[in-house]
């Protein structure tokens, strides 16, 4: 008896939760509404949602790949365990919402507003994220190879524990940022403002720091190596030229000092 109502309760649950379902996609596909919606664990792949009131709802372990949602308001929303694998959410605003474990790889974020948002253990490889801000916030654990960043605001952020080689950061604003424990091999900050960031533990081979705004930047126990800087701004001065880092592999001219010391003391009075 105990098993035949278990199973009348589950099917009954089973039933009101892909009914509560529906009602939310009805509710999107009519109104362009649908905001405090659960579309947990749905297949909304390849549909349309611009424009879309989405705000505080439940995306976690939903499939939006290839879908749109440029200009939506998706904010203070929950993508836990989702697939957004070349999800369009160009000018989406998403603030406050949550990505963990998600696949995000080549989705477009471009000019999207994601202040105050938590990314952890997410993989955002080669996402597109051109002028967007990606103010206030945390990335954890993650592996964003590739990600641009161009032209955007990012502002007292904190990626830690994650891969950003090859991350396009050229003419973003990175003030007050902190990457600790971060791969930035071979990353592009050309043109950036990095006043105030702090670099710990992390590695900067390659990476281009070329007409860079360098004040008050902390690269204690950095090491320097195959790093590029060149034309750098301290302070409101032009340092000319490049610095020199040596390196037991250079072929140093005599006459030329290793000038990498510059760097060790980067703060404005």
């Amino acid at each position: 008896m105990f098993k035949f109502l278990l199973i009348i309760f589950i099917y009954f649950y089973s039933f009101v939760s892909f009914s509560n379902f529906e009602e939310s996609l009805e509710k999107l596909y009519n109104n362009n509404f649908c905001s405090g919606c659960n579309f947990s664990g749905l297949d909304m792949s390849k549909l349309n949602f611009q424009f879309s009131e989405i705000s505080n709802s439940n995306f976690d372990n939903t499939s939006l790949i290839k879908s749109s949602l440029q200009s939506a308001n998706i904010l203070n929303s929950s993508f836990k365990g989702s697939s957004l694998i070349k999800t369009e959410f160009d000018a989406a605003k998403l603030d406050n919402s949550i990505f963990y474990e998600v696949r995000a790889t080549a989705a477009s974020f471009m000019g999207a507003s994601l202040n105050f948002v938590k990314i952890d253990k997410a993989d955002f490889r080669g996402s597109f994220m051109q002028a967007s801000n990606l103010s206030d916030s945390t990335v954890m654990n993650s592996d964003l190879k590739s990600v641009d960043l161009s032209a955007a605001i990012i502002k007292k952020t904190i990626f830690k524990d994650s891969d950003l080689e090859n991350a396009n950061f050229k003419g973003a604003n990175l003030e007050g940022v902190v990457f600790e424990g971060v791969n930035l091999k071979n990353a592009n900050f050309i043109g950036s403002n990095l006043n105030g960031v702090i670099f710990k533990d992390t590695y900067i081979f390659g990476a281009e720091f070329i007409s860079s705004n360098l004040s008050n930047v902390n690269f204690n126990d950095i090491d320097f190596k195959g790093a590029i800087f060149e034309e750098i701004i301290i302070c409101g001065q032009r340092i000319q030229g490049s610095i020199k880092i040596a390196s037991f592999l250079d072929m140093i001219i005599p006459d030329e000092e290793d000038n990498s010391s510059i760097l060790k003391s980067l703060k404005c009075k």
